[in-house]
Protein backbone atom coordinates (compact mmCIF):
# COMPACT_ATOMS: atom_id res chain seq x y z
CA UNK A 1 0.00 0.00 0.00
CA UNK A 2 2.65 2.48 0.78
CA UNK A 3 4.56 2.00 -2.36
CA UNK A 4 1.49 2.60 -4.61
CA UNK A 5 0.74 6.03 -2.39
CA UNK A 6 4.13 6.87 -2.85
CA UNK A 7 4.37 6.12 -6.91
CA UNK A 8 1.13 7.90 -7.21
CA UNK A 9 1.97 11.24 -5.49
CA UNK A 10 4.92 11.75 -8.35
CA UNK A 11 3.26 9.95 -10.85
CA UNK A 12 -0.81 10.72 -10.88
CA UNK A 13 -0.90 9.33 -14.14
CA UNK A 14 0.00 5.99 -13.68
CA UNK A 15 -1.37 2.73 -14.41
CA UNK A 16 0.34 -0.70 -13.30
CA UNK A 17 -0.60 -3.72 -14.35
CA UNK A 18 -2.57 -6.04 -12.47
CA UNK A 19 0.61 -8.99 -12.51
CA UNK A 20 2.55 -6.42 -11.48
CA UNK A 21 0.85 -5.72 -8.35
CA UNK A 22 0.15 -9.48 -7.66
CA UNK A 23 4.07 -9.41 -7.69
CA UNK A 24 4.55 -6.71 -5.40
CA UNK A 25 1.91 -7.52 -2.88
CA UNK A 26 3.85 -11.28 -2.65
CA UNK A 27 6.34 -9.62 -2.12
CA UNK A 28 5.35 -7.95 0.93
CA UNK A 29 3.98 -10.54 2.67
CA UNK A 30 7.55 -12.51 1.91
CA UNK A 31 8.87 -9.86 3.63
CA UNK A 32 6.80 -9.80 6.51
CA UNK A 33 7.07 -13.50 6.88
CA UNK A 34 11.07 -13.44 7.07
CA UNK A 35 11.68 -10.35 8.89
CA UNK A 36 11.49 -10.29 13.02
CA UNK A 37 10.57 -6.78 12.64
CA UNK A 38 7.12 -5.24 12.96
CA UNK A 39 6.71 -2.75 9.86
CA UNK A 40 5.00 -0.05 9.81
CA UNK A 41 1.18 -0.07 8.23
CA UNK A 42 1.36 4.18 6.72
CA UNK A 43 3.46 6.86 6.23
CA UNK A 44 2.51 8.40 9.54
CA UNK A 45 2.62 5.17 11.85
CA UNK A 46 4.75 5.70 14.63
CA UNK A 47 3.16 3.74 17.08
CA UNK A 48 6.12 1.91 17.86
CA UNK A 49 8.41 5.08 18.39
CA UNK A 50 11.72 2.77 16.50
CA UNK A 51 11.62 2.32 13.16
CA UNK A 52 14.57 1.23 11.95
CA UNK A 53 17.11 3.46 9.64
CA UNK A 54 16.00 2.83 6.17
CA UNK A 55 12.31 2.70 6.94
CA UNK A 56 12.81 6.17 8.46
CA UNK A 57 14.11 7.25 5.56
CA UNK A 58 11.72 6.07 3.21
CA UNK A 59 9.04 7.50 5.45
CA UNK A 60 10.59 10.96 5.43
CA UNK A 61 11.63 10.82 1.61
CA UNK A 62 7.99 10.02 1.60
CA UNK A 63 6.71 13.04 3.82
CA UNK A 64 9.37 15.47 2.18
CA UNK A 65 7.97 14.75 -1.30
CA UNK A 66 4.25 15.86 -0.46
CA UNK A 67 5.47 19.28 -0.18
CA UNK A 68 7.08 18.97 -3.30
CA UNK A 69 5.55 19.53 -6.95
CA UNK A 70 4.94 16.79 -9.28
CA UNK A 71 8.12 16.34 -11.63
CA UNK A 72 6.96 17.57 -15.03
CA UNK A 73 9.45 15.27 -17.44
CA UNK A 74 7.65 16.29 -21.05
CA UNK A 75 9.90 19.47 -21.28
CA UNK A 76 13.25 20.11 -22.14
CA UNK A 77 15.82 20.93 -18.90
CA UNK A 78 16.23 23.90 -17.81
CA UNK A 79 19.58 25.23 -17.69
CA UNK A 80 20.20 28.10 -15.34
CA UNK A 81 22.08 31.26 -16.20
CA UNK A 82 22.93 32.99 -12.75
CA UNK A 83 26.26 33.25 -13.47
CA UNK A 84 27.63 30.91 -10.39
CA UNK A 85 30.79 29.06 -10.96
CA UNK A 86 31.96 25.68 -9.12
CA UNK A 87 35.18 26.64 -7.04
CA UNK A 88 37.65 23.89 -6.01
CA UNK A 89 39.33 24.16 -2.28
CA UNK A 90 42.66 23.32 -4.27
CA UNK A 91 42.05 26.43 -7.10
CA UNK A 92 42.22 23.31 -9.30
CA UNK A 93 46.26 22.92 -8.12
CA UNK A 94 45.87 19.38 -9.04
CA UNK A 95 44.49 19.36 -12.54
CA UNK A 96 46.30 17.28 -15.21
CA UNK A 97 46.74 20.00 -18.12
Amino acid sequence: RKTMDFLISRRPDIQLKPAFLQQLAGYERRLTAASSLRFSSGWTDNSHGNLESEELLLRNTYLNSQSAPVADLAGPPQICSGGRKLVWSDNEADDKA
